[in-house]
């Protein structure tokens, strides 16, 4: 679920048990009313945003509590217009943010679905072309040196350094705060081009990961081989291939988008001498 609702959850009383008496009960796709706005079966599905259960107990809770979450909506929102928050222009902008990051969502989903599926036969190409990663799947288990944020020069001076023992003394020079640990590396978990980089690395060097979260400077401790089956193996690469080729092509009509729409952009004066300037036409006079 998304953040905010878990928010609305914490926010309000659990209303569950406490609905009005159902003499007038709603039926068929809608779920539910409140103040006489109807809650449908379609609105219900796209709060739940493809979470399921195959067991009928957890997905019946599952459904109460999406409805719960837009229940609270209905009301927090309702209380809002009554208090007069709704019609401020920060409640507008705030609107519009919000509408413009939902349509966008639906544009996003609807380009993913337009991206064709990645065959079995290029997946299996794919798993013959990494071995490492499938028929002979390597877990590393890796000395690692986690770092926080870090300028970039230091990441610079780290590059070229080939032993623990040299990635240490350059963060004691710089007064580099980190830590030690020991952690395990699946080759399915990562980019088969970068597994094969690593089978490849010699004895004791180092490689650094930096996948969103804290840089881990890594030097393979011991090597594991836990192959899987082909069937499995054609499968993940499916999912793989089509996860990379969905993200390229999505990006792709996204950055065309956005470079098309950028020459009907007029800036202020105050922007023109900014990178924003660059896709603009001319300033707003």
């Amino acid at each position: 679920m998304k953040p905010v609702y878990a928010a609305l959850l914490l926010m309000t009383m659990p209303l569950t048990g406490c609905f009005g008496k159902n003499k007038d009960a709603p039926t068929g796709q809608v779920v539910a009313t409140i103040d006489g706005d109807e809650i449908t079966a379609a609105e219900l599905t796209m709060e739940m945003g493809g979470v399921s259960s195959t067991d009928p107990a957890t997905m019946k809770r599952l459904k109460s509590m999406a409805l719960q979450n837009i229940l609270n909506r209905h009301i927090l929102a309702a209380q809002a217009k009554k208090v007069g928050v709704d019609g401020t222009p920060a409640a507008e902008m705030a609107k519009r943010k919000a509408r413009q990051i939902a349509v966008i969502e639906l544009l996003q989903e609807k380009m993913r679905a337009g991206v064709p599926a990645a065959s079995k036969e290029e997946a299996q190409q794919y798993v013959n072309e990494h071995p490492g990663s499938f028929a002979q799947r390597r877990i590393f288990v890796v000395d690692q040196i986690i770092l926080g944020a870090v300028p970039a020069d230091i990441m610079k001076a780290l590059e070229p350094l080939d032993t623990m023992a040299d990635v240490q003394a350059l963060l004691n020079k710089r007064h580099i705060a980190s830590s030690k640990t020991v952690g395990v590396i699946d080759a399915l978990s990562i980019d088969p081009d970068a597994v094969e980089k690593i089978v490849s690395l010699p004895p004791s060097a180092v490689f650094i990961n930096r996948d969103g979260g804290p840089i881990r400077i890594n030097s393979i401790r011991e090597t594991q081989v836990e192959p899987i089956s082909n069937d499995a193996a054609v499968r993940i690469a499916q999912e793989k291939l089509q996860n990379r080729r969905v993200g390229a092509q999505v990006k792709s009509q996204i950055d065309s988008l956005l470079q098309d729409g950028m020459k009907n952009v007029k800036l202020n004066a105050e922007f023109t001498s900014s990178p924003i300037a660059k896709g603009a036409t001319a300033p707003a006079s």
